[in-house]
């Protein structure tokens, strides 16, 4: 948390540790994880998912997917392609 002007307060969300303890938690009952991320912070999670027999599949933008995790996940799928799935009704 920092303070700026202090007035206002910033928060920091901790996203990707929450999504890294669950899927390393989960590790044992799930064969395939999908990460909706192209955040390249996930790379060494996805090489340790992957030393154990698991199959990474990354989600993301062509705009946002980094170079790390398209070496590193078992398949990445650009969302641009697939928008008739994620369309809104």
């Amino acid at each position: 948390m920092a303070r700026l002007h202090n007035y206002s307060e910033i928060y920091k969300c901790n996203f990707d540790v929450e999504i890294t303890a669950d899927m390393i938690f989960d590790r044992h009952n799930v064969e395939e994880f999908i990460l909706f991320s192209g955040d390249s912070d996930f790379e060494y999670l996805i090489k340790r998912l992957k030393n154990v027999g698991k199959k990474v599949v990354i989600y993301s933008s062509r705009k946002t997917i980094s170079w790390e995790l398209k070496l590193s996940a078992s398949k990445y799928i650009y969302i641009e392609d697939n928008k008739s799935i994620f369309k809104r009704e």
